[in-house]
């Protein structure tokens, strides 16, 4: 047997091997069970929904995957079900860490209002607009919309603003207004440190402070930016001077002007 002859037993065997024994793993992969699920929550400081959540969802729906073979778990569907049955959860990222784990990263909701109807309804409203149920067991800190609102929130989904409205297109649009409001105030630092309420008074706006015992009559949501604008220059160079404590409302529902009321 001349060397090339050899070399070329030497590979085969070699190659036999690796195939047999890759083989033999991917096998083993596929029979490999689900040991533990690792449930990850992307954002921790918001806790409108706990890994328990997320694990009681799936007890409930009897799709409970430990001890399921792992090549078996259809993340995709199990992805679908936690975004169907909980409403409080954004999105859900769902794959396979080493050994018999199953990792699930899942962003909850971000709320900017909690909106309490006229009915005593609670509800959410995030930046994007969709409207979702309150959590039963964290209460986020955000700014609070209550008094002359209509619109009702769903229990077990969340819906978009829009689809509220899509068979009433000439209905006042109370939640597009307040959220509007909502996400100017969200993103002023001043504004979102100053402001806990916005109170609904017909078509107007009336809004509470943080600091002081003055009300805000905002009145309607037109040329609102302008209105934020004159506010902020009174809380600046007019407050700050004079006390916040010796007025009992700001109003800014005329143009150009800012009427402040002392006690």
């Amino acid at each position: 047997m001349n060397k090339s002859t050899k070399y070329i037993i030497s590979y085969s065997i070699v190659a036999i091997y690796m195939i047999v024994s890759l083989s033999f793993i991917g096998r083993k992969s596929n029979e490999e069970l689900c040991t533990v699920v690792e449930i990850n929550m992307v954002d921790s400081l918001n806790r409108l929904v706990v890994p328990r959540d997320i694990t009681r969802l799936m007890e409930e729906k009897k799709q409970s995957i430990y001890g399921h073979p792992v090549s078996q778990i259809n993340k995709m569907e199990l992805s679908r079900l936690i975004l169907t049955y909980n409403p409080l959860v954004q999105d859900v990222g769902i794959y396979r860490a080493e050994g018999g784990t199953i990792c699930m990263d899942i962003k909850s909701r971000k709320p900017i209002l909690r909106v309490i109807n006229k009915y005593g309804q609670g509800y959410y409203l995030d930046r994007e607009g969709m409207i979702f149920p309150l959590s039963t067991h964290f209460s986020a800190r955000v700014l609070i919309a209550n008094g002359d609102i209509l619109e009702q929130g769903y229990q077990n989904k969340a819906i978009h603003i829009d689809s509220m409205y899509s068979k009433f297109a000439a209905k006042r649009l109370t939640l597009q207004e307040l959220l509007i409001l909502a996400k100017y105030i969200d993103s002023d630092e001043f504004l979102k440190a100053q402001i806990e309420q916005i109170y609904v008074v017909g078509n107007e706006y009336e809004m509470i402070p943080k600091v002081g015992s003055h009300i805000i009559v905002f009145g309607s949501i037109d040329n609102y930016v302008n209105k934020f604008f004159n506010l902020k220059a009174i809380y600046y160079k007019g407050f700050s001077n004079l006390g916040w404590q010796k007025y009992k409302s700001v109003n800014l529902k005329f143009d150009n002007q800012v009427i402040c009321t002392k006690r």
